[in-house]
């Protein structure tokens, strides 16, 4: 397994985009705007990637708070 992360709205980040589709709005119901929320460019993408596919993703964001990792997502089926 890799792991890629970036903090670009870039391949990386259409992958983890992808996998949050799937599972936040198509599998849990969540409305789109609502998982797009607008503060994707303010955050480090991670994506796990099996034999090349993406599998997972997570985000990070940093506030005064601190770093809280949100929109964690694993595809349906995977194992590792």
């Amino acid at each position: 397994m890799e792991i890629k992360q970036t903090d670009q709205l870039d391949n990386i980040y259409q992958d983890a985009r992808e996998i949050r589709r799937h599972v936040f709005v198509g599998e849990q119901g969540i409305n789109e705007a609502d998982e797009f929320d607008g503060t994707d460019s303010d955050a480090i993408h991670f994506v796990a990637y099996q034999g090349g596919q993406p599998v997972a993703t997570a985000r990070t964001t940093v506030t005064a708070d601190g770093v809280h990792i949100q929109r964690v997502a694993t595809e349906n089926g995977i194992s590792a």
